[in-house]
């Protein structure tokens, strides 16, 4: 009830709205009036229907039931559609979050998918979140199972398994034990720490095989 009370205080406050009948106002005149206001109500042209039901109603307040059901349906209609904004809006934010997500999934994609001078890539599964190694002509050669992998150079790779480095070969095999560290060193060598953290030197060998030599030990 108070909403509809300040509906009609609002009306009532409306420019050229009177409560008093107008001067030589006709029903032909109301009847001309209704059909502006049902016009600009078709338009979407809402304020301007109200203040013609406003001036309907002040030529013949007997219609004033009548004219007050059509204001009550204006309305009806503006909160629909600013309920339907509203969940338009929802919508949007949603498809746009979506979209981003989607976005960010193609730069994995083709970020790693080049292969350059070299025989192998990186293919990123979208299912899993995962990488593998794949041929030219599309192959997996490895399981979608490393992270953060590096570009092949000369037949290999560096990329991360469960948390631990390793060196994968052009054909998608390790070639080198998995390691907690692991950075590439000058000569075609990488320095890593096994899992007793003893440091060694991987000679990559052409991406042929690794040959391990012991730098340091943790003793």
């Amino acid at each position: 009830m108070k909403l509809i009370t300040c509906l009609w205080v609002f009306v009532f406050l409306l420019p050229g709205f009177s409560g008093f009948s107008q001067s030589n106002c006709s029903i032909q005149r109301y009847n001309t009036l209704i059909v502006e206001a049902d016009t600009l109500v078709a338009q979407r042209a809402y304020s301007q229907a109200i203040r013609k039901y406003a001036s309907a109603k002040a030529c013949q307040p007997q219609k004033a039931a009548e004219v007050d059901r059509r204001i009550e349906k204006v309305f009806e209609k503006v909160n629909q559609e600013r309920i339907k904004a509203d969940s338009l809006s929802k919508k949007i934010g949603e498809e746009q979050k979506t979209t981003k997500a989607a976005l960010k999934k193609a730069e994995k994609l083709t970020k790693f998918f080049k292969f350059g001078q070299e025989q192998a890539a990186w293919a990123y599964d979208i299912e899993s979140g995962y990488f593998s190694v794949i041929d030219q002509n599309g192959n997996m050669l490895s399981r979608s199972i490393y992270q953060s992998p590096g570009k092949f150079s000369n037949g290999i790779a560096v990329a991360r398994a469960n948390n631990q480095y390793v060196i994968l070969r052009k054909d998608g095999k390790e070639i080198s034990g998995r390691a907690d560290f692991m950075a590439e060193a000058q000569g075609g060598y990488y320095l890593c720490y096994d899992k007793w953290q003893n440091t060694l030197l991987l000679n990559r060998m052409n991406g042929d095989t690794v040959a391990e030599k012991l730098v340091a030990t943790n003793s």
